[in-house]
């Protein structure tokens, strides 16, 4: 099961290279777009591959019965600057209580860790006028 090209997704340049069984793994290749003033990764775009990777990790599951599922929190820990070449976020689900999915993600670029997530999701409906939770 693949998931709908995401617009800011595809704004970003994210790639799903991976998804099987609660796992899945986005890429992009560093552009000047992704910078911020100092020349490295922009927060708000690692923090997003991380977005990114744990949602189509909950979608390869295809347990979801048509609901999506909205990010309730979003945990990053940055471990690394990262400045150029191809960066990779691997998600995995772990724990399902209820309505609460949790994932965690590792951002990896030259092959060392760059930064860590950790992410709750919820299964929603969507109404006509916004998202239900729950």
């Amino acid at each position: 099961m693949q998931p709908r090209d995401s617009p800011y997704g595809v704004h970003l340049d994210f790639a799903v290279v991976h998804m099987d069984a609660g796992r899945a793994t986005v890429e992009f290749v560093v552009a000047e777009y992704h910078l911020n003033t100092l020349g490295i990764v922009h927060g708000g775009v690692t923090s997003s591959i991380i977005d990114h990777a744990a949602g189509a990790a909950i979608i390869s599951l295809g347990t979801l019965g048509g609901r999506r599922a909205l990010t309730t929190k979003l945990e990053v820990e940055f471990l690394a600057s990262i400045k150029s070449g191809r960066v990779e976020c691997e998600a995995i689900v772990g724990r399902q209580e209820g309505d609460r999915i949790e994932v965690a993600a590792t951002v990896t670029s030259e092959g060392r860790p760059r930064a860590r997530g950790k992410i709750e999701f919820k299964p929603t409906r969507f109404g006509s006028k916004s998202a239900v939770l729950g």
